[in-house]
C-alpha cells in the first residue's frame, strides 16, 4: 500500500476518536450527605434561687443594729458559655420622708422633717454592706467571704460591685453566697427616726470572651 495513503487514514482515525471520547476519560467516585443540621445560640442565664429580687422585707433598724440577707446567685450548666463575670448594683433607690410623725426627738433634730419631697435622713445615714463567697459547685454560705463593699446607702444607688475575686471568672454551674446587709451607725441622729428608703438590687452576668 502506499505509505502516503497509510499515513492519511491512521490521521482520520484519531479525528474520529476525539470527537467521540471529547479527548476524556471518566473515573470512579462517591459522595456521602451529612443530613439534618442546625445551629443557633445558646443562652447565658443567671439564676437567683427562683427569686427575682433579693429582699429585705421591710427591715427596721435603729442605731447600732444590723440587719442582712443571703441570696445564691448561680450561673447556669452551659456547653458554649465558658465563663462569666458577675456584679451587683444597687438601683433605683428612693428615701422616704415620715414626715414628722414619729416622735418629738424627730422634731427637734430634723429640721425639715414636714417636707415630704425630701428623701429624708435614713438614706444618709444607713450602711449597705456586700459580702461574696468564693464560687463554688454548691454556693456555700460559710463563710460569707470577702467584704467588697461598705458605704453609704444614699452613695451605693448605681455603683456596680464586683462579686468575684480578681482575675477569676463563673464557670457554668458554679454558685456564689452574697451576703448583703443595711446598719444604721451608734451615731445615727433622731432626724431619721421614721424615715425609709426602698430599692432593687441588680445582679449581672456577663460573659467573658476568650483571649479578653
Amino acid at each position: 500500500m502506499n505509505s502516503k495513503i497509510l499515513k492519511g487514514t491512521m490521521a482520520g482515525v484519531a479525528v474520529i476518536a476525539l470527537a467521540a471520547g471529547g479527548g476524556t476519560f471518566a473515573s470512579w467516585s462517591d459522595y456521602d450527605v451529612v443530613e439534618d443540621n442546625t445551629a443557633g445560640a445558646d443562652y447565658l442565664t443567671i439564676d437567683l434561687g427562683n427569686q427575682n429580687k433579693a429582699s429585705f422585707d421591710r427591715m427596721k433598724l435603729a442605731p447600732g443594729v444590723s440587719q442582712d440577707t443571703l441570696i445564691v446567685v448561680a450561673n447556669t450548666t452551659g456547653n458554649t458559655i465558658p465563663a462569666a463575670d458577675l456584679s451587683l448594683t444597687l438601683v433605683d433607690l428612693v428615701g422616704t420622708e415620715d414626715g414628722c410623725t414619729s416622735t418629738n426627738s424627730e422634731l427637734v433634730a430634723d429640721a425639715d422633717c414636714a417636707d415630704e419631697s425630701t428623701e429624708g435622713e435614713f438614706i444618709e445615714e444607713a450602711i449597705f454592706v456586700v459580702n461574696a463567697a468564693a464560687p463554688s459547685d454548691d454556693g456555700t454560705c460559710s463563710p460569707r467571704g470577702a467584704r467588697l463593699g461598705r458605704t453609704v446607702l444614699a452613695d451605693a444607688e448605681d455603683t456596680v460591685v464586683d462579686l468575684l475575686p480578681a482575675g477569676q471568672d463563673l464557670k457554668p454551674g458554679q454558685k456564689v453566697c452574697v451576703a448583703m446587709g443595711l446598719s444604721l451607725p451608734s451615731t445615727a441622729s433622731n432626724a431619721s427616726q421614721g424615715d425609709s428608703a426602698a430599692f432593687d438590687l441588680r445582679f449581672d452576668l456577663e460573659q467573658v470572651l476568650p483571649g479578653a
